[in-house]
């Protein structure tokens, strides 16, 4: 997410010479088959204690200074005319806007600085108006289920039904299933203008979610190690949108 919305901003910088407003991502509904690893991460974060979690899904939980305060709210459906029909139902949607926002953080100072009212908007494409309801109420009940994962007996029954360690999809499944996802970055002009000027880019990869994160931590490593200079106003926790454009050139 956090490099596509790098692209998009970039695109409208350098095509448009224009800053960016908001960047609006729609992920394609993909079958979950999560790993024993997965599972564990969820159980485990799940058990930290609720103040805890709220801290961290906060907009600039990760930033090392606050930006402007969110102008949209990713729930219930969006109707976009260029990504079409969108389901405020992405359980990773807060997590994910944390650390993009880190990244507007880290690059507000520089010449790849995406705009002073940037905001991130996160969404699942939906087929029709019953599918987004669905999917809508799917998240609520994911959400529900999650919420009661942390109750100690649920948790421990959870464990007992998860796959063994070391263990996930098989290559046949991972390989059958494809990440899809598309941006429209909006230039500062139109969010006051009312007008449609935006920048579109999208990715697809075709087989399936770890073998993708397999590819883009080595990926990323290579930019690291033979690209990408830092100066020693940069500290902390890197986002993979700081690796620049020659990060998203080996994607």
């Amino acid at each position: 997410m956090d490099l596509l919305v790098y692209s998009g901003a970039r695109k409208l910088a350098t095509e448009r010479s224009l800053k960016t407003a908001e960047v609006i991502l729609s992920q394609y509904d993909m079958e979950m088959r999560p790993s024993a690893g997965t599972i564990e991460t969820v159980l485990h974060v799940l058990s930290l204690d609720s103040k805890t979690i709220r801290d961290s899904e906060r907009p600039w939980a990760l930033s090392p200074a606050p930006g402007p305060l969110p102008r949209t709210t990713p729930s219930g459906l969006r109707k976009d005319p260029v990504l079409g029909l969108l389901a405020g139902s992405s359980l990773t949607a807060a997590q994910n806007r944390a650390l993009v926002n880190r990244t507007w953080s880290l690059l507000r100072d520089t010449d790849e600085s995406y705009g002073s009212r940037f905001e991130y908007s996160e969404y699942q494409k939906a087929s029709s108006f019953l599918d987004g309801i669905g999917m809508i109420l799917r998240s609520h009940i994911m959400s529900a289920i999650m919420a009661l994962a942390a109750i100690g007996p649920v948790k421990d029954i959870l464990k007992k039904l998860s796959p063994e360690p070391g263990t996930g999809p098989s290559s046949t499944i991972e390989g059958s299933l494809t990440v899809k996802m598309e941006a429209l970055a909006r230039a500062e002009d139109s969010v006051r203008n009312g007008t449609k000027t935006a920048a579109h880019v999208e990715f697809s990869y075709a087989h399936g979610p770890y073998h993708l994160t397999a590819l883009l931590l080595t990926q990323g490593a290579m930019s690291l190690l033979h690209h990408r200079k830092y100066g020693s106003g940069v500290y902390g926790c890197l986002t993979p949108a700081m690796l620049g454009s020659d990060r998203v050139g080996h994607g």
